[in-house]
C-alpha cells in the first residue's frame, strides 16, 4: 500500500515540474534519490498537509487568516501617482524595486494591479514608499499569491539597499493571485 501511495506522490512530483516548466533530466536514465519517497527506510513517511491549510484553485494554501477585503481595483481608477524606480543603490542580488505614492487609502486594493503593472519577473522585490502614511511595504510573490508587509519608514531609506525596509514590522497581508482575496496573516 505504501509503495502504491509513494508512487503517486512520484507522478503528482513529476506532473508538478512539468507544470512548472521545469524540463525532466532526458540525457540520464538514472533514478532520482528523493528520501521522501525512499521506502527502504522505516519512519519516512511525506509530510502531512497541516490541518487549518485549504486547498483550492491552483492549489493555492490558504492559512486560514481574516479575509478583509479583495485587490479589486486598479491604479488608473485609484488615480494613484507610482514614481517608479528600476534599480536600488547597492542592491547586490539586482531583484529589488522601489515605488513612491502618496495615497490615504490601503495599498492592498489596488495591490494585485500594482504587481500586474509593474513586476516583471517573479523574482522581484518591490519597495513601495508612502511618505505621508510613513510606511514601507515590502511585495513579492510567494506560491500564487503576494507577501504584502508593512513596515514603519525611515526617511531617505530608500537611496540605500541596506537601510531599506529596516524598520518595525506593522502588519502582513497576503492577496491571493486567483481571486483577489486580502488575507490577514496570522
Amino acid at each position: 500500500m505504501k509503495k502504491r501511495i509513494y508512487g503517486y506522490i512520484a507522478l503528482l512530483l513529476a506532473l508538478a515540474c512539468c507544470a512548472c516548466g521545469k524540463p525532466a533530466d532526458t540525457a540520464s536514465n538514472a533514478p532520482v534519490e528523493n528520501p521522501l519517497l525512499n521506502t527502504e527506510q522505516p519512519g519516512t513517511d511525506p509530510p502531512e498537509v497541516p490541518l487549518n491549510t485549504t486547498r483550492v484553485e491552483g492549489n493555492v494554501p490558504r492559512t486560514g487568516g481574516e479575509i478583509s477585503g479583495i485587490s479589486e481595483e486598479t491604479l488608473a481608477d485609484a488615480q494613484v501617482d507610482v514614481q517608479f524606480m528600476e534599480q536600488v543603490p547597492n542592491d547586490p542580488t539586482g531583484f529589488w524595486r522601489v515605488a513612491k505614492l502618496s495615497d490615504t487609502r490601503d495599498f492592498n486594493t489596488y495591490a494585485l494591479d500594482y504587481y500586474k503593472t509593474y513586476c516583471k519577473s517573479d523574482d522581484e522585490v518591490h519597495a513601495i514608499i508612502d511618505p505621508v502614511k510613513q510606511t514601507t511595504t515590502v511585495v513579492f510573490r510567494l506560491i500564487g499569491r503576494l507577501d504584502v508587509t508593512v513596515y514603519a519608514y525611515a526617511p531617505g531609506e530608500e537611496q540605500d539597499w541596506n537601510t531599506l525596509a529596516k524598520g518595525d514590522k506593522l502588519d502582513e497581508y497576503y492577496i491571493y493571485l486567483d481571486n483577489g482575496e486580502i488575507e490577514r496573516a496570522k
